[in-house]
């Protein structure tokens, strides 16, 4: 009784103490002239929108205003009546569908209805102190031998029945953990995903298809119908630099300056001047053969980095005498000065400019990877300047034998839709004489931060670097904690190469930022004169789109991780987790065979098929004619009895044998693994859990009640206790107070220990 009356005594003194916690937090309060600046700062809240208003209303007119604020108050009532309740209708009624807890089958274990009953299982110590020292002794002793009775009839729970509450205890803290985890990591994904998506602008398709048809589909001529130089020629008069420029409208209207700033659609700005860049090889570059020797004096190779061609000429690539040279056409047309003879300065097309000078980054064309320097041409400002100037190259031969590659560089931006073109078209002409065709074209975002949206860009990038932060702190930790076993698990792996992809991206972010500020200021300080290369840009803008892809794939690949309770999942995985030795000597044996006929088709139909030209086009095609992707004509055009011989040898091993035995090899695997599949139904069973979960929130409510529950609430729900006033308490209270403990605890606690497992 005493320990009754300290814990009430406990309580009380608990509840003064947060009373006088709360009093003493109530006092601290604001000086009271703190007051004045907050009617001040509310007045001002109300008196300057309102003087705003009347002023715009002045500016507006009668009209104008009148509509604005008829709008205003239809917005208002339309919000305040039809579609704010209709929302807090919908979101009241799903939150409620989706949080409501179901009926517990242990309800009427709390609730009995027996004031006494509840009050010992509530641990309502205040109730149950004012309640039994009121019974008399009669009272408490039909209260004990009802007890006894009833506890007498009690039976244990059944061992099936604690074995399942047990295994759905434990399943209902792996989905809360699995729920937790997909939750978070959901929310990681959607960032990559807003991310990724925004820097790639769905109108840069049709920002290149426009180029595209303009530049390598034009109907004057196709890019790829360049086979000659005289063929170049005529697609940079007819085809790039009309491009390139606004035409005169058709009425013969001439242009303002600010149109001729634009290309052939009026649509797209040009970043700085376009360009023309060459490379070229010296003379004799090679030895012709001994044997030929009478019939050929000269021998020009292939373009190489080591030996190509950097001196400085005069026009028509002339050796420089005496460090003065001629003023050409193409000279004068660019500077418009008199044909004499000057000292030379490295400012025009015959003279080699170095990667620094240029501020190009080398190129990887069809056959091999250039230089970012050669001799250069900036364009000029106008039509009719730069139809000149090319001409003037064209008549002193600044395109002749020793050329092997030139570029048409340019950089545009279209206002409109906030993108940036930067492109590079190469003809490239081999020792052999052919010359072939390659572009590189590409459209970016550089300002991602504008209006509104860039706002929440910014956020979003914010948010996605602490989420790297917390996963690289998370798995140091956990390295540190695994050691070596850290790298025996996929998804580490995995979450590796997520972080540090992550991390490369935001450096190339930053690279990219840089590089277009510097570009940005040259376009400027050069007032459009000048070319500005954006190419380098672009490149970092294609690698940064990469990199982010592939954070992109490894963060979707770990949905597999999430889903490892589903079945279908487990299967698959230990499947290729129990092949994987006789997959690694299955490769082995592959690979061998594949790169066999790989060699074979490039060494027999490499001089006629293009598809086996090289090992690479070779080892593409080998690839896809085992998918069955072949063309049997195409091999018998270049070889017929070899072509023939191929084909059937290809599908007899590859297709009909190594392919057969592929399957076998993760066949058995399966079958194997289908035998052990019981070590992985306790994660199974999550899944069906889950779904009872799902079924439980159905809003019909389902009561359930147990032998061992009805008996004991039979025993409560008869002894209604008539409390009376009594000072007399004899040692049976204690006794009968004790047997009501026991009664409640032999049933609560064998519903606790569940809920412990």
């Amino acid at each position: 009784f005493k320990k009754l009356f300290r814990s009430n005594r406990n309580v009380e003194y608990k509840r003064e103490s947060k009373e006088d916690a709360l009093n003493k937090k109530q006092g601290r309060n604001f000086p009271h002239w703190v007051i004045y600046i907050s009617w001040f700062l509310v007045f001002v809240s109300i008196v300057v929108p309102a003087f705003f208003v009347i002023l715009y209303s002045l500016e507006w007119g009668k009209e104008r205003s009148e509509a604005w604020l008829t709008s205003l108050f239809m917005s208002f009532f339309q919000s305040l009546l039809v579609v704010d309740p209709l929302k807090v209708f919908i979101i009241t009624a799903v939150i409620t569908w989706i949080l409501k807890k179901p009926d517990d089958e242990d309800d009427s274990l709390i609730d009995s209805g027996d004031p006494l009953y509840n009050a010992i299982v509530n641990h309502d110590e205040e109730y149950l102190h004012t309640t039994l020292s009121s019974l008399s002794q009669i009272d408490i002793r039909e209260i004990a031998q009802s007890r006894r009775s009833k506890l007498s009839t009690l039976k244990p729970i059944d061992p099936e029945e604690l074995e399942r509450q047990r295994i759905e205890r434990k399943n209902a803290v792996k989905l809360k953990e699995i729920i937790r985890e997909a939750a978070s990591y959901l929310s990681f994904f959607l960032v990559v995903l807003f991310l990724s998506y925004q820097a790639r602008s769905k109108n840069s398709f049709y920002v290149h298809k426009d180029l595209s048809n303009s530049l390598l589909n034009n109907k004057e001529m196709a890019f790829e119908d360049i086979q000659s130089r005289d063929d170049l020629w005529n697609y940079i008069e007819k085809v790039f630099v009309p491009s390139m420029y606004a035409p005169r409208w058709y009425n013969d209207k001439r242009i303002s300056w600010r149109e001729k700033l634009t290309t052939f659609d009026r649509f797209n700005l040009r970043v700085g001047a376009s360009r023309i860049r060459q490379l070229r090889i010296k003379e004799n570059s090679c030895i012709v053969n001994p044997k030929m020797a009478q019939l050929f004096d000269h021998c020009r190779d292939d373009y190489n980095w080591v030996d190509d061609d950097t001196k400085d000429y005069d026009v028509s690539w002339k050796p420089i005498i005496n460090g003065t040279m001629t003023n050409s056409s193409s000279t004068r047309a660019e500077a418009g000065i008199k044909k004499r003879k000057t000292k030379w300065k490295c400012q025009n097309a015959w003279c080699y400019q170095n990667t620094l000078q240029t501020k190009s980054t080398p190129i990887l064309g069809k056959f091999t990877t250039y230089k970012g320097g050669g001799y250069a041409m900036s364009l000029g400002r106008t039509l009719e300047r730069t139809q000149k100037l090319l001409t003037a190259l064209k008549s002193e031969k600044w395109i002749d034998e020793l050329t092997r590659a030139v570029f048409m560089e340019f950089s545009l931006y279209n206002p409109n839709v906030n993108l940036f073109s930067s492109g590079t078209l190469i003809v490239e002409y081999l020792s052999t004489g052919a010359a072939t065709t390659y572009q590189a074209i590409s459209v970016f975002t550089l300002y991602n931060h504008l209006g509104s949206f860039g706002i929440i860009v910014l956020i979003f990038e914010i948010i996605y670097i602490i989420y790297i932060i917390y996963f690289l702190i998370f798995e140091i930790l956990k390295m540190k904690r695994q050691k070596c076993h850290y790298f025996k698990q996929f998804w580490n792996l995995n979450e590796c190469v997520i972080i540090s992809f992550s991390i490369v991206s935001m450096a190339m972010y930053v690279m990219k930022t840089v590089f277009t500020n510097i570009a940005i200021k040259t376009v400027f300080e050069s007032e459009l004169g000048e070319f500005v290369n954006f190419n380098t840009i672009g490149l970092w803008d294609e690698i940064f789109n990469a990199v982010s892809a592939i954070v992109v794939f490894c963060a979707t690949l770990k949905f597999m991780k999430l889903l490892r309770f589903n079945k279908h999942i487990g299967i698959l995985a230990a499947t290729l987790k129990h092949a994987n030795k006789d997959l690694l000597g299955f490769s082995a044996t592959f690979g061998i065979i594949f790169m066999a006929f790989t060699q074979f088709g490039n060494l027999i139909f490499g001089s006629k098929n293009p598809y086996y030209k090289d090992f690479i086009s070779s080892l593409t095609s080998t690839f896809r004619f085992s998918l069955g992707q072949f063309d049997l004509k195409e091999l018998q055009d270049s070889n017929y009895l070899l072509g023939s011989v191929y084909f059937v040898i290809f599908i007899l091993i590859v297709i009909m044998g190594l392919m057969s035995m592929f399957v076998t090899i993760l066949d058995q695997a399966y079958h194997e693994v289908k035998e052990e599949i019981e070590a992985q139904g306790d994660d199974n069973e999550i899944v069906d859990y889950f779904f009872e979960k799902i079924k439980k929130l159905n809003p019909k409510k389902k009561k359930i009640k147990r032998q061992h529950s009805s008996e004991l609430n039979a025993s409560t729900t008869s002894l209604r206790v008539n409390v009376k006033q009594n000072d007399t308490v004899d040692p049976l209270y204690s006794t009968s107070f004790n047997s009501l403990n026991f009664a409640s605890a032999s049933n609560f606690e064998s519903h606790d220990s569940m809920s412990l497992y």
